[in-house]
């Protein structure tokens, strides 16, 4: 928690700020899937940026994020402590420690894969638990707080199904009780199903919107992603593979596994760790996307092997800890150093000094955090890229707004060429016909709709923020 305290201050980001508008208006009634806004993703995680919200926004949630953090530091210790002793779980908790606060794997933005991390930690722990109890009971117990955990990071992310392969792979090389264990998983998993899934109807979503939105929708989106992928995703993913080698995870991957078939390590919890870091990493790679938070997935399984490895007195895992949690050290120090570009943030501020009560505003297309910071409403339900170009191809919903009653005050452009060329020369065209031209900022244009008057937005903050160190000086 320490670690993350310096980047508390840091603008917020796409996800952040997107996250941050639906939960702030998820409401029971509304025409999308969240209210006014439609997001792939789970229930479970708009009601904690409702949390956020409540907290005061940004501060709130960064604040959320790291105790998430820490919550995963003491769930992935426990798992360890129970098959490998205390100071196995002591390297186990300083490698996730230092991990999920190591801005380079992406852990300054509060994500669902951060706030997923401690129901995997605890999901895992309670699986181990519940091989080792002694009492039929405290076995029953522990699977179902293992079905619980397995359940609620899946409706926080939709892709973290880690618990589940951990409790699989784990419970089927044991051989304990395993009609027990099951039956008791899937009790705890029907319990969180049941209260998350009231929660849902009680704030007016439809559970099989819900269910369209986290899975099919998914499928049909990574079949846009891989039509349109170019430069900036081969970039992305060399970025994620150099950053992810960097980590350790795939020196701690092979290890276990080399250890693992060698004989030099044995137990259930090893077999299920292996399973859960393979899938971790086919995970973070085929959703698409490529973005470095994606890392934070293999967190906490990697870690636990870490702290296996070492519990096994194998030869060169302790320096190999030494140097992963040295390699961290020193991204969280670069970290301190970088600029990161913010033109949402200060496009949606600009924006918001300018408006008046009742005006709104849409970004075409994405940087969702021009929305949240603006602190206007948006009339068009797709906040981010990828579900515009997956439900709205054709920008027949974009095109009707702009045309209908509830069109917005506030316009803000940005080129996206993964859109039909001839598509985008319409909507240019239907701008210029209903709006005006009054600011440029950050390179993007922003228009205000005719017979608006209105003050001339002006740019407050840089569009590239400034380093943390430099931000704790000024």
């Amino acid at each position: 928690m320490i670690l993350r305290l310096p980047f508390v201050g840091t603008s917020e980001g796409s996800d952040e700020g997107g996250y941050l508008a639906v939960a702030q208006q998820w409401h029971a009634g509304g025409p999308s899937l969240y209210s006014h806004y439609w997001v792939d993703r789970p229930p479970l995680l708009i009601a904690i940026f409702q949390l956020a919200s409540a907290l005061g926004g940004l501060p709130g949630l960064r604040v959320i994020g790291a105790v998430a953090a820490a919550l995963a530091v003491v769930g992935a210790a426990s798992a360890v402590r129970q098959v490998a002793g205390a100071r196995a779980a002591g390297w186990t908790a300083v490698v996730t420690g230092v991990l999920l606060a190591c801005p380079l794997l992406g852990t300054v933005q509060v994500n669902g894969e951060l706030l997923a991390a401690p129901f995997i930690a605890a999901g895992i722990a309670a699986a181990i638990a519940a091989c080792h109890a002694l009492g039929a009971g405290r076995a029953r117990w522990c699977a179902f707080g293992t079905g619980a955990c397995a359940v609620a990071a899946l409706l926080v992310k939709q892709n973290m199904a880690e618990v589940f392969v951990f409790a699989l792979v784990s419970w089927l090389v044991s051989g304990r009780r395993r009609p027990t264990l099951f039956v008791s998983a899937a009790a705890g998993a029907l319990a969180s199903l049941l209260v998350v899934g009231g929660w849902t109807v009680l704030h007016g979503s439809s559970l099989a919107g819900v269910y369209d939105a986290t899975y099919p929708f998914r499928i049909k989106a990574a079949q846009v992603i891989a039509e349109h992928s170019g430069a900036a995703d081969a970039r992305r993913l060399h970025a994620l593979l150099v950053t992810w080698a960097l980590s350790g995870a795939p020196v701690v991957l092979l290890a276990l596994a080399w250890a693992l078939l060698r004989r030099r390590i044995r137990g259930a919890a090893a077999w299920g760790v292996l399973a859960t870091i393979a899938y971790s990493t086919t995970s973070m790679l085929a959703g698409g996307g490529f973005w470095t938070h994606y890392l934070v997935e293999a967190v906490v399984p990697v870690s636990i092997a870490v702290g296996l490895l070492i519990g096994a007195e194998l030869r060169l895992v302790r320096p190999a800890g030494v140097v992963i949690v040295a390699v961290a050290v020193v991204g969280w120090g670069i970290g301190l150093t970088l600029h990161s570009r913010q033109p949402g943030t200060t496009i949606g501020g600009a924006i918001g000094q300018a408006a008046q009560p009742g005006d709104s505003i849409i970004s075409a297309f994405g940087d969702a955090e021009t929305v949240s910071s603006s602190g206007l409403s948006s009339p068009y339900p797709y906040l981010w890229t990828l579900p515009a170009q997956t439900l709205d191809p054709r920008l027949t919903v974009l095109e009707r707004t702009l045309h209908g009653p509830n069109a917005p005050t506030w316009f803000v452009s940005w080129d996206r060429p993964s859109f039909p060329r001839r598509r985008l020369e319409q909507l240019v065209a239907t701008v210029h016909s209903r709006y005006r031209a009054v600011a440029e900022i950050c390179g993007r244009s922003i228009y205000l709709r005719d017979g608006i008057d209105r003050p001339l937005p002006r740019q407050g903050k840089p569009c590239v923020e400034p380093s943390v160190l430099r931000i704790w000086s000024g």
